[in-house]
């Protein structure tokens, strides 16, 4: 992953040929996959160029959520699409967007986002497989700069790792799945947040256990290890393994969650909206500074 001054060099080179900027949103965190770093980059540097949010993973939300996430970015001035591109939905539409703004030839429209949003799976499904580009589940999989046409007039930039991300915070890294289980330093304090996230019955019904009101983050990570048979000598429970066992199903969307748009949060009360896709923050503003860092255990 590129930051601080290599990003800035890698992207002021690349936005000199650039017309457009699709950025690809999460859309159970768009918030949190929203990149103000860039935004603010091509204010400053190239203000003329418009950038286009995509709300991608559109399926896995409820209808009503994705429509007032819509409506908010829209609100703030911003041109937005949904669509899945794992499944086709939506885009043709997006498609047909991109057509009409590029009518002029050699349009080149850079795409950026979050490791793990689904860039490479849009492109794909935007060149209907002419173009193959390598895809996968793990954050940064794809490696090199890619100028791929598209249509006639428009060409798309592929910028796999060239994005700002505070490196810093390794819990916000792994929640955003912009850091695979097996390089988080302290896996334990990412349950420990994913833990805060989502109800215990969901746990219960994931991994067929019986989590009570009083059981904490340990008592998930002991169960979740014995059921799935992760022991080291002597019986005991892997608890690294059960730890980065629970990332990678929170990464996976196996544990499910998506995040309020706030036009909802003024309307939502103390429950859940949904137990089969519940909510995992209170705010709009991506993931909550409490459950950024873990706190620690006084002694």
């Amino acid at each position: 992953m590129k930051t601080g001054k290599h990003w800035q060099d890698i992207f002021a080179t690349v936005i000199k040929e650039t017309d457009f900027v699709l950025e690809i949103l999460d859309s159970r965190n768009p918030i949190g996959t929203h990149n103000k770093m860039i935004e603010t980059f091509l204010l400053k540097n190239r203000p003329e160029i418009q950038l286009i949010l995509i709300l991608n993973k559109s399926d896995i939300i409820p209808r009503e959520v994705l429509k007032e996430w819509k409506l908010y970015f829209k609100s703030q001035g911003y041109k937005v699409f949904s669509c899945s591109a794992k499944h086709h939905k939506g885009v043709m539409n997006l498609l047909k967007e991109i057509r009409h703004l590029g009518t002029r030839p050699n349009t080149n429209m850079l795409i950026v986002g979050y490791p793990n949003t689904g860039k490479s799976t849009l492109i794909e499904s935007l060149t209907k497989n002419e173009k193959k580009v390598g895809t996968s589940a793990r954050a940064g999989f794809t490696r090199v700069i890619q100028k791929i046409k598209l249509t006639n007039n428009v060409f798309l930039i592929d910028t796999p790792g060239v994005i700002p991300i505070n490196e810093k915070d390794e819990t916000d890294m792994a929640i955003k799945a912009c850091m695979v289980a097996d390089k988080v330093n302290d896996p334990m304090g990412v349950v420990e947040a994913i833990f805060k996230l989502l109800p215990k019955k969901q746990f219960n019904s994931i991994y067929g256990i019986n989590l009570d009101k009083n059981d904490g983050p340990e008592k998930l990570v002991f169960e979740v290890g014995k059921k799935s048979g992760l022991l080291i000598s002597g019986g005991k429970i892997n608890e690294p393994e059960a730890q980065k066992l629970l990332i990678r199903d929170w990464q996976s969307n196996k544990l499910k969650y998506y995040s309020l748009p706030p036009s909802m949060i003024k309307k939502e009360k103390s429950e859940p909206i949904l137990t089969e896709q519940p909510k995992y923050q209170k705010n709009a503003q991506g993931i909550p500074k409490s459950l950024r860092k873990r706190k620690k255990k006084s002694s």
